[in-house]
Protein backbone atom coordinates (compact mmCIF):
# COMPACT_ATOMS: atom_id res chain seq x y z
CA UNK A 1 0.00 0.00 0.00
CA UNK A 2 1.47 3.26 -1.32
CA UNK A 3 0.88 6.68 0.66
CA UNK A 4 1.48 10.08 -0.37
CA UNK A 5 2.65 12.63 2.39
CA UNK A 6 2.37 16.57 1.53
CA UNK A 7 4.90 18.56 4.34
CA UNK A 8 3.75 22.03 4.96
CA UNK A 9 6.55 24.38 5.60
CA UNK A 10 5.91 25.91 9.11
CA UNK A 11 7.39 29.01 8.04
CA UNK A 12 4.93 30.04 4.97
CA UNK A 13 1.57 28.50 7.62
CA UNK A 14 2.96 31.48 10.27
CA UNK A 15 3.82 34.27 7.29
CA UNK A 16 -0.26 33.95 6.07
CA UNK A 17 -1.00 33.27 9.20
CA UNK A 18 -3.01 29.91 8.36
CA UNK A 19 -3.89 26.48 10.72
CA UNK A 20 -2.31 23.91 8.72
CA UNK A 21 -1.16 20.52 10.22
CA UNK A 22 2.82 19.94 9.46
CA UNK A 23 2.60 17.39 7.67
CA UNK A 24 -0.52 15.35 5.73
CA UNK A 25 -0.54 11.49 4.86
CA UNK A 26 -3.30 10.14 2.66
CA UNK A 27 -3.51 6.77 1.30
CA UNK A 28 -3.12 6.39 -2.02
CA UNK A 29 -5.78 3.84 -2.51
CA UNK A 30 -8.54 6.28 -1.10
CA UNK A 31 -7.35 9.51 -3.55
CA UNK A 32 -6.74 7.23 -7.48
CA UNK A 33 -10.57 6.70 -7.95
CA UNK A 34 -12.08 10.22 -7.45
CA UNK A 35 -9.47 11.68 -8.36
CA UNK A 36 -9.11 9.81 -11.84
CA UNK A 37 -13.43 9.94 -11.94
CA UNK A 38 -12.75 14.28 -11.35
CA UNK A 39 -10.31 14.30 -14.13
CA UNK A 40 -12.35 12.57 -16.43
CA UNK A 41 -15.02 14.95 -15.94
CA UNK A 42 -12.99 17.81 -15.77
CA UNK A 43 -11.75 16.88 -19.45
CA UNK A 44 -14.84 15.31 -20.65
CA UNK A 45 -16.17 17.06 -24.00
CA UNK A 46 -18.91 19.26 -21.32
CA UNK A 47 -16.42 20.26 -19.26
CA UNK A 48 -13.30 20.66 -21.53
CA UNK A 49 -13.80 24.64 -22.38
CA UNK A 50 -14.79 25.32 -18.62
CA UNK A 51 -11.79 23.66 -16.73
CA UNK A 52 -8.97 25.15 -19.43
CA UNK A 53 -10.90 28.72 -18.83
CA UNK A 54 -10.57 28.14 -15.50
CA UNK A 55 -6.80 27.24 -15.71
CA UNK A 56 -6.00 30.31 -17.68
CA UNK A 57 -7.60 32.52 -15.33
CA UNK A 58 -5.79 30.80 -12.35
CA UNK A 59 -2.16 30.85 -13.78
CA UNK A 60 -2.66 34.56 -15.13
CA UNK A 61 -0.91 37.04 -13.33
CA UNK A 62 -2.41 39.98 -11.39
CA UNK A 63 -0.95 42.21 -13.44
CA UNK A 64 -0.51 41.07 -16.69
CA UNK A 65 -3.02 40.10 -19.75
CA UNK A 66 -4.42 36.57 -19.94
CA UNK A 67 -1.82 34.06 -21.41
CA UNK A 68 -4.54 32.16 -23.31
CA UNK A 69 -7.85 34.71 -23.62
CA UNK A 70 -10.87 31.90 -23.36
CA UNK A 71 -12.18 33.32 -26.99
CA UNK A 72 -9.71 31.63 -28.54
CA UNK A 73 -10.11 28.26 -27.17
CA UNK A 74 -12.31 27.14 -29.57
CA UNK A 75 -9.43 25.94 -31.53
CA UNK A 76 -8.11 23.66 -28.70
CA UNK A 77 -12.01 22.14 -27.53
Amino acid sequence: MAYYRCRFPQEYALANAIDHPRNVILREDILVDPLDAWLASAFDPVGRRDTICALAEASRADDGPDPVPCQNLSHCV
